[in-house]
C-alpha cells in the first residue's frame, strides 16, 4: 500500500524496514471496523429558532431561543424512551426549559427532541462568548454526558474615521462651519440597529 510503517510480530522479528521512533514519526493502526449492536447516542447539529429576535437562526445577544438539538444513534439496535436534560451555569444565558424527549431512535437514525428546550441570552453579552451545556442523555439502555457550546452573537462597534466636509479643503478652518461625518464599524456578529451617538467638546 502507500502506507509504510512499523510491523511487529510476537517472535520479535521485524522485518528489515522496521526501526524505532522518532520525532516527527507516528504508528498508524488499521483494521476492520466492527459494528456497534447497543444502541449509542451522540450529539447532532442543533437548530435554533428565536421566539424572540430577528429570525436568522443564531443566538444573538437579547435574543430567546428554542433549542431542537438532535441524537444520532451509532449502534445498530434502538434506544428507548430517550431524553436528554441540558444545565448552564452562565451569566450571559439563561435556561427556562432545560429538558427534552426523543421517545425511540432506531440504530443508525436521527432523533429531535419532540418540544424544544429554551434559552435567553443577555443584552449586555459579549461579541463571540461561549456558553457551555452540559448535556445528559439517557435511554432505557444507558447514559452518556456531553458538553454543547453556543457562540452568543452582539455588535462590536468600534470609531473608524471622521471627515470634514467643508466643500473646500476638508479642514476646520477658523470662522468656518461645516459638517462632521464620524465613521464606525460594527466588527461583531450581530448588527447593530437604533445606534445613536452623541459628541461633546470642552472648548
Amino acid at each position: 500500500t502507500a502506507t509504510r510503517g512499523l510491523c511487529y510480530t510476537f517472535n520479535n522479528d521485524y522485518p528489515t524496514a522496521a526501526k524505532p521512533l522518532s520525532d516527527e514519526m507516528a504508528i498508524f493502526f488499521t483494521g476492520p471496523v466492527v459494528p456497534m449492536q447497543e444502541p449509542y447516542l451522540v450529539l447532532g447539529e442543533p437548530t435554533y429558532v428565536e421566539t424572540v429576535g430577528n429570525n436568522n437562526g443564531l443566538p444573538d445577544f437579547g435574543e430567546e431561543c428554542d433549542l431542537y438539538l438532535a441524537l444520532n444513534n451509532i449502534g445498530e439496535n434502538a434506544a428507548h424512551n430517550v431524553s436528554a436534560a441540558i444545565t448552564v451555569n452562565d451569566p450571559y444565558l439563561t435556561l427556562s426549559t432545560g429538558s427534552g424527549n426523543y421517545g425511540t431512535i432506531q440504530g443508525g437514525m436521527q432523533g429531535i427532541n419532540s418540544q424544544p428546550m429554551h434559552f435567553s441570552v443577555a443584552q449586555d453579552v459579549p461579541d463571540g462568548h461561549q456558553a457551555t451545556l452540559n448535556v445528559a442523555v439517557t435511554s432505557d439502555e444507558g447514559s452518556w454526558d456531553y458538553f454543547h457550546f453556543i457562540t452568543l452573537n452582539a455588535p462590536n462597534v468600534l470609531y473608524s474615521h471622521t471627515f470634514v466636509d467643508d466643500g473646500n479643503n476638508n479642514i476646520l478652518d477658523p470662522e468656518e462651519t461645516a459638517d462632521l461625518l464620524v465613521f464606525f464599524d460594527n466588527q461583531g456578529g450581530a448588527d447593530a440597529t437604533g445606534s445613536m451617538l452623541n459628541i461633546s467638546t470642552t472648548s
